[in-house]
């Protein structure tokens, strides 16, 4: 590891509700307005059980503002692939324990594809 940097959110509400100083909403929003991808594949907490999270896609930098945790890796899974099947550009987003078994289906990756 050659650098650490610490970061956040220049927007106040965001900095003081999300993770980790709000840094992967923000992130999220940027990727969204400035149109660099189409769609961005995070987590959310769940609506009846808050203590556990659901996989979603957002497409819009409001649709990113949702409160994170741990993720459900099979659900995020079955999302890729339809992203993937969609052919537009994402991003997926999220901490490392957030991203195991998020993985590219065989039949949906492109020819040459490292994902």
């Amino acid at each position: 590891m050659r650098e650490i940097h610490r970061s956040w959110s220049s927007e106040h509400i965001i900095r003081q509700t999300g993770a980790a100083g709000g840094i992967l909403t923000a992130l999220g929003r940027y990727l969204l307005t400035s149109g660099r991808v189409h769609a961005v594949l995070h987590v959310r907490a769940d609506d009846r059980n808050p203590w556990l999270t659901t996989s979603t896609i957002s497409r819009t930098p409001d649709g990113v503002c949702v409160p994170l945790s741990l993720a459900t890796a099979h659900r995020r899974s079955r999302l890729s692939a339809r992203l993937l099947d969609e052919g537009k550009l994402f991003a997926v987003i999220g901490k490392a324990c957030e991203h195991l078994g998020c993985s590219c289906p065989r039949r949906s990756r492109p020819a040459g594809s490292n994902c």
